[in-house]
């Protein structure tokens, strides 16, 4: 559960040229209107609303309109530094309002700045809160992990917000972080009831699925994501990684290739390649994959665990052994991690 240009009235904006070309270059094309974009971003097309954004802000920098879809657009696209470029400059033009420090929020947290977004909302009495405030909050508790200090969070926000999908789906989050898997159904089924296709509460619902050993129907959850929201690469992502778990490799390959034309860099889904040609038995490729990327694999627990077992199929148990001394950090309680490692030392 996302880059600059110059333009008339404002100093910079988060905008590729690359990309306002695919639109301005065309010389049949119509030209872009908000309500284009607008259209765009209600169908979860957010890259198409992304290109029309791009090509109105060229003829008017300033459009107050424009840009807070254009931030909510990046926010959504998961680019929060370039969602961040765009809300300084609007809050610069149009005050410092609510609804630009729940946005703030949400691209700090995509920057991995929980702390500072924390300190962005908490500056703000919780009085004069609105949804997107509580959920942004409950979200950067959730990664700071400081969430268990902020009991009146959830009960805060589900009370002023009763029907508030996000809220519902946040709280079903809470749910998965915490182990309490009836918390996370429950929080997934009321945020399904009131918004049918939201985002968090579609995933937490296929993460319960998949707990419940579900795969099928997780699967079917996933697959219906991708289609609802094509430009995230989390659901296909997931439809591969079940698919190899259910030993579909042919299936696996089809989602994976297709994926790949949207998301060619997207680790997760390399991660999954990974997987493929290793449960194909062909470790050699799947080791060339986690080995392109070894800030990705360095953090995840299961690259790295995926990437000792290739090097050892491979006949490398310096690059497996040093693989798992780098897991038992990340999961120091682990003992099956402990244990293979001790027996490779021998």
């Amino acid at each position: 559960m996302m880059k600059n240009t110059a333009n008339k009235k404002w100093k910079t904006l988060g905008a590729p040229f690359m990309a306002l070309a695919l639109l301005v270059a065309c010389d049949n094309a119509p030209p872009s209107t908000l309500a284009d974009a607008q259209s765009a971003f209600a169908n979860n097309s957010y890259s198409t609303a992304r290109i029309h954004l791009l090509n109105l802000l060229e003829q008017d920098g300033s459009d107050i309109d424009a840009n807070i879809l254009y931030a909510r657009t990046l926010l959504a696209l998961g680019d929060g530094i370039a969602a961040q470029g765009v809300l300084n400059t609007l809050q610069t033009a149009d005050g410092d309002k609510v609804v630009y420090i729940a946005m703030q929020a949400h691209a700090e947290i995509l920057r991995g700045q929980s702390e500072k977004a924390i300190n962005r909302l908490e500056a703000v009495a919780m009085d004069d809160w609105d949804a997107q405030m509580f959920r942004m909050a409950i979200w950067a508790h959730l990664e700071n992990k400081t969430l268990l200090e902020r009991p009146d969070l959830a009960a805060t926000a589900l009370e002023r917000h009763p029907e508030n999908a996000d809220i519902h789906a946040q709280v079903a989050r809470i749910g998965v972080a915490f182990g309490d898997w009836d918390v996370a159904k429950k929080g997934a089924a009321k945020a399904l009831e009131n918004d049918p296709d939201n985002y968090e509460a579609m995933l937490v619902k296929a993460e319960t699925e998949i707990n419940e050993g579900a795969l099928e129907d997780a699967r079917a959850s996933y697959a219906k994501l991708t289609t609802l929201y094509p430009d995230q690469g989390v659901p296909p992502t997931n439809v591969a990684g079940l698919d190899i778990d259910m030993g579909n490799f042919d299936a696996a390959e089809q989602v994976i290739s297709k994926a790949e034309d949207k998301h060619p860099n997207y680790p997760f889904l390399q991660y999954q390649k990974a997987r493929l040609a290793f449960a194909r038995e062909n470790p050699r490729t799947a080791y060339d994959i986690l080995q392109a990327m070894p800030d990705y694999v360095h953090n995840y627990p299961p690259a790295l665990a995926l990437n000792a077992d290739a090097a050892l199929a491979l006949g490398n148990k310096e690059v497996a052994i040093a693989r798992l001394e780098r897991l038992l950090n990340l999961v120091p309680d682990d003992e099956i991690v402990r244990s293979a490692l001790a027996e490779l030392r021998q």
